[in-house]
């Protein structure tokens, strides 16, 4: 696990540049769950058990996502809500700087200050990205399918996994702009939107 944090380094310092020159870059990061720790009780040597927030893989059904479009998912954020101009198409790339070899795109938000990306993660699912992490995780179902809600400690950011397959993912990330502009909205809110966008995408990916 510790290759994980230069990894969150390295995203987030890919989306300060982003939320500076307002190029659009690729925003993605690494979730942090938590996971069952076992510790002694007082008078026995059997250990008492935590309970985990490390989501449950209940997948009933499997989806492909090695086709998926990023960009024509992410088009479901075209909406007065997210402050996207419909007019600025997302920007695409077939290698993401976290996941290579997973398609990417990332759409700015210019009068909500807020960037929106999604990622076809097809070289890593949601088990390697939240077992054995932090306390950040929810666990939620999105159209049928496990997944996750990771909030960062750092304020300005939230990210919504959706377990598809062994080995993929649909991921999905809202994060401030930039720190020095306005409007500024609250991880609570971030996370509120990550979540919309999450449920509505999937539904384009499950339609394709």
């Amino acid at each position: 696990m510790g290759t994980l944090a230069p990894r969150l380094a390295l995203a987030l310092s890919a989306l300060a540049l982003t939320a500076c020159t307002t190029t659009v870059a690729t925003p993605t990061a690494v979730p942090q769950p938590t996971t069952t720790t076992a510790e002694p009780t007082t008078g026995s040597t059997k250990p008492t058990t935590k309970p985990t927030t490390k989501p449950t893989k209940t997948r009933t059904v499997e989806k492909d996502i090695a086709a998926v479009q990023p960009c024509q998912v992410a088009a479901v954020v075209k909406a007065p809500e997210f402050g996207i101009n419909p007019e600025i198409d997302g920007h695409a790339r077939d290698s993401s700087d976290i996941f290579p070899g997973s398609k990417v795109c990332t759409v700015v938000g210019f009068k909500a200050n807020l960037i929106v990306g999604v990622e076809a993660v097809v070289t890593s699912d949601v088990a390697t990205w939240t077992d054995g992490l932090g306390p950040m995780v929810t666990p939620l179902t999105i159209e049928g399918f496990p997944a996750a809600m990771v909030r960062p400690k750092k304020p300005s950011s939230c990210f919504a996994v959706v377990d598809v397959k062994d080995g993929q993912m649909m991921f999905f990330q809202v994060t401030v702009g930039s720190p020095d502009r306005q409007p500024q909205t609250s991880q609570d809110d971030l996370c509120v939107k990550v979540r919309k966008i999450a449920e509505t995408g999937m539904k384009v990916v499950l339609t394709g």
